[in-house]
């Protein structure tokens, strides 16, 4: 099928903004949580109650429609049983991954005053496009 130069004209600017690729980072985030809750036979309205707040913003933050703080993103993804991976791209298959230890883990922090973030290269990286700047690890 294809797209017409108006609609492609339109994808091709919505891409320039800054909206969209925060939408993007949400959805991601969204869906991780979506699928560990699913794994863990867990309800929304139990997640909302383990972080402290409603179901309604709950769903909210599931359809991606939450401007979440990552206060918020490490509340809700700790109450799942999860960390947050964050990684910083530099458009020439560099990035600097940046995550919570899990609990009993050997993996240094970011807090820890000895950490030093580490490179990755295209070898360690198991994506063949873009990956998310936001992933939910369980």
């Amino acid at each position: 099928m294809k797209m017409s130069n108006t609609f492609r004209e339109m994808v091709d600017q919505a891409r320039q903004s800054t909206d969209y690729w925060a939408a993007g980072i949400a959805l991601d985030f969204a869906t991780g949580v979506d699928n560990l809750m699913k794994r863990k036979n867990l309800s929304r309205s139990e997640l909302a109650s383990r972080i402290g707040t409603s179901l309604p913003y709950i769903s909210k933050v599931m359809r991606g429609d939450a401007n979440f703080t990552l206060e918020t993103m490490t509340r809700i993804a700790r109450a799942v049983g999860a960390t947050i991976e964050l990684r910083v791209l530099d458009g020439e298959a560099e990035a600097f991954t940046f995550s919570q230890p899990t609990p009993g883990s050997s993996q240094k922090s970011y807090f820890d005053p000895n950490f030093v973030p580490v490179p990755m290269s295209p070898a360690n990286d198991h994506t063949s496009e873009t990956p998310s700047a936001a992933t939910v690890a369980a």
